[in-house]
């Protein structure tokens, strides 16, 4: 417990100063280190929902495209003549959120499948908004126009999965 917590601290830290650096490798780090948290939170829903193949493969479809969009970012970021600073360990907020799903996960099973459901895409909604929170932040930053556009891209794909998340979670109320 101690490591895990030793881990998330030092995650913090780094995420907070790459969140507040303003400047274009600083922006594009933070946006890798989600996009890790957010392919991590994915396959832990992928994981979750075994027993829907069809949700299974959609939330091991979104791990994939954010695991594209993170090498995406580390390019633009070595592109910037910053990429052998890259330092990514995700985010604790990403950590947390793991941690949440998990929890939740365990708390339910065996419980009411509905309930379940509902209540872990719930929580993979949160997640995803944060997500997007983030790239809108990074939309409105000072980037090139190859990063901006790239961003903005990314921002777009999340916006669209965001949709059907936010559809499948509200169809189990």
């Amino acid at each position: 417990m101690t490591d895990y917590v030793a881990a998330a601290a030092a995650a913090t830290v780094a995420g907070l100063v790459r969140e507040y650096r303003a400047d274009e490798a600083g922006t594009l780090e933070h946006l890798l280190d989600v996009c890790q948290d957010a392919a991590l939170g994915a396959r832990l829903a992928a994981e979750i929902f075994t027993d829907d193949a069809e949700l299974a493969t959609f939330f091991e479809e979104i791990a994939t495209d954010r695991d594209r969009f993170a090498t995406r970012l580390a390019l633009l970021i070595a592109d910037t003549g910053h990429g052998d600073e890259i330092d990514s360990k995700g985010t604790f907020r990403g950590k947390l959120f793991h941690w949440r799903l998990q929890l939740a996960t365990r708390i339910f099973i065996g419980e009411h499948e509905a309930t379940d459901r509902r209540v872990n895409l719930n929580i993979i909604r949160m997640g995803s908004n944060q997500v997007l929170k983030d790239y809108e932040k990074a939309e409105g930053r000072d980037l090139s126009p190859e990063a901006h556009k790239e961003v903005h891209r990314q921002a777009e794909r999340i916006r669209t999965t965001n949709a059907r998340i936010r559809k499948l979670a509200e169809g189990l109320k």
